[in-house]
């Protein structure tokens, strides 16, 4: 077996990372084309079954998601 110097593991560290970078990258696009918000969450979600929608365009929707049906209702746009 091949010894790995700590600069080989940072390399492939680095080539990790990229490749995850660039994957969040292609996904993003894609998600901008299709309209399809990120969901996060922050202070304005009081209840667990709440996230925040981020849409490509910068606005932003509270829901609250039906855990039974999994449809998301709004509760507040910004």
């Amino acid at each position: 077996m091949e010894d790995l110097t700590i600069n080989d593991v940072f390399k492939n560290l680095d080539e990790r990372q990229n490749r995850l970078t660039d994957g969040v990258i292609r996904l993003k696009r894609s998600l901008a084309k299709s309209n399809t918000p990120e969901a996060y969450k922050d202070e304005r979600c009081k209840r667990p079954n709440q996230w925040v929608y981020l849409y490509p365009d910068g606005h932003e929707e509270l829901v609250e998601i039906d855990t039974t049906s999994l449809i998301a209702n709004r509760i507040k746009e910004k």
